[in-house]
């Protein structure tokens, strides 16, 4: 999980953890074992709510690399075989 992606997608939200837990419908407890690397596996139904409660896919943020630049050097690295 990209936690660096979900506290950047809450800053410029200017969602606060309680309000995070709020509307996605995970404890502000689970949020921060996630947030602190105690909980390394969430579960689906709690990347679901995150995802639902910061208005993003799913992928955004399991995804751990910022999808337009992993894209774009892709594009560059292998364009030649397109």
């Amino acid at each position: 999980m990209n936690i660096e992606k979900i506290l950047k997608l809450m800053k410029e939200q200017n969602m606060t953890r309680y309000k995070l837990a709020k509307m996605s419908g995970v404890s502000e407890t689970q949020l921060k074992r996630l947030f602190i690397g105690k909980s390394k596996d969430p579960r689906l139904s709690t990347i679901k709510g995150i995802a639902r409660a910061l208005g993003v896919t799913i992928e955004e943020i399991v995804w751990k690399y910022d999808k337009e630049i992993w894209e774009k050097k892709w594009e560059r690295k292998y364009r030649f075989y397109w």
